[in-house]
């Protein structure tokens, strides 16, 4: 298993970019031109792509990842290593209700994992690099935001996204970039950290079962 890592930045965030991307020895790919979301991630997955890596970890500018994020990451990947994972896991939109569920579920039965049949949050995400010029030829034909068009892909694939409990990243909760748009509820992990293992059982959010 190898990472190539890369961090998408909004011009407004910069500085926090840089500091992220030196932290994680991380590519840093920067909306210079004010191009949008996609077409942003979809250059720093094109990157990805090109490395000689394995899977690619595309982090947001706006991430906290918990101390010795690669290393966690890394042994995350070694126990899934086909799927794409979620390294964050929200308290507020979207599924607030199922989530809640879900976390508390896994608490109760120490899972290891959340899984979702979609990319619920795009704040750091692990794709396999086998998937990535597919998912770039798709995602063109696509008008769906960033990590929307990641899972419905993924979705489209019945391949679903795994996510570590607790998450490896938390958000930077900022004000909104895009204009006219105040925030209104908090954009907060429900809890950070890492598991034990990467071996314990997955809760699927939406679901009442628990998978082995």
């Amino acid at each position: 298993m190898s990472l190539a890592v890369a961090v998408v930045a909004h011009p407004a965030r910069l500085a926090a970019a840089e500091l992220l991307a030196a932290t994680l020895g991380a590519h840093l790919v920067v909306d210079e031109h004010q191009q949008g979301e996609w077409p942003t991630h979809a250059r720093a997955l094109a990157w990805a792509a090109e490395q000689d890596a394995s899977h690619a970890l595309v982090v947001q500018d706006d991430a906290v990842p918990v101390p010795g994020l690669l290393e966690h990451v890394a042994a995350a990947t070694d126990a899934h290593p086909d799927g794409p994972i979620g390294l964050y896991v929200g308290r507020t939109r979207p599924r607030p209700e199922q989530v809640a569920r879900a976390v508390a579920q896994a608490d109760e039965v120490g899972a290891s994992w959340l899984e979702a049949n979609t990319l619920l949050w795009g704040v750091a995400t692990v794709l396999p690099a086998a998937d990535l010029l597919a998912l770039l030829a798709w995602g063109r034909r696509c008008t769906l935001p960033y990590d929307q068009r990641i899972g419905a892909w993924y979705r489209n694939q019945q391949r679903p996204v795994r996510y570590t409990w607790p998450s490896l990243v938390d958000h930077a909760d900022g004000p909104s970039l895009l204009a006219g748009r105040a925030r209104t509820v908090p954009r907060v992990a429900w809890r950070t950290g890492a598991p034990a293992s990467w071996d314990g059982p997955v809760v699927r959010i939406g679901a009442r079962n628990v998978a082995a």
